[in-house]
């Protein structure tokens, strides 16, 4: 998980992490010197436009998906790697199921995020809406150039157009 970037590279640099800065992620540095590690990855899906936030929980064998708005997933990604088979309604995986679930309600309260989430979304709504009021101008600046008025006319910028004469491309 990239949660896992932060923590490992301030290992690498033999740093230490802020005890007051919490973090989700764990070193991969056993996992480098082939040294075991945990097996275990965190997922969120948030991005503009879902319905609902979806999170995931994979460990060992197992891979977990959580939602609000659709049923919870629960699949064997070892025996079934295209995750075919839905094991929540399986009664021999139910302690399994509700053991998953407990945890992903502990971890992320999702109601709250669901409303973080849909407060971004109207606030970038409301942006949108107000940058296309009027005359919309674009957020990336490219000066407009009039080669009329230059000396040396020429569609490339006079530092590219002499390193090219300098050092010639293939």
């Amino acid at each position: 998980s990239t949660a896992d970037l932060l923590p490992t590279f301030v290992e690498m640099a033999k740093g230490t992490l802020d005890a007051g800065l919490p973090l989700d992620g764990r070193s991969l540095m056993p996992h480098l010197k082939r040294k075991g590690g945990h097996d275990e990855v965190f997922g969120e899906y948030m991005a503009e436009g879902t319905t609902s936030p979806l999170m995931m929980i994979r460990r060992g064998a197992y891979k977990f998906i959580y939602s609000e708005q659709d049923p919870c997933l629960l699949f064997d990604v070892k025996k079934d790697p295209k995750e075919l088979k839905d094991l929540s309604q399986s009664p021999a995986h139910e302690k399994l199921f509700n053991d998953f679930l407990a945890e992903a309600r502990a971890k992320w309260d999702i109601p709250a995020i669901h409303q973080q989430v849909l407060a971004s979304q109207r606030r970038r709504r409301f942006v949108a809406k107000s940058l296309a009021t009027g005359k919309l101008k674009s957020w990336d600046h490219q000066p407009l150039v009039d080669a009329s008025q230059q000396y040396m006319r020429n569609h490339i910028d006079l530092d590219d157009l002499e390193r090219k004469a300098r050092y010639p491309q293939p």
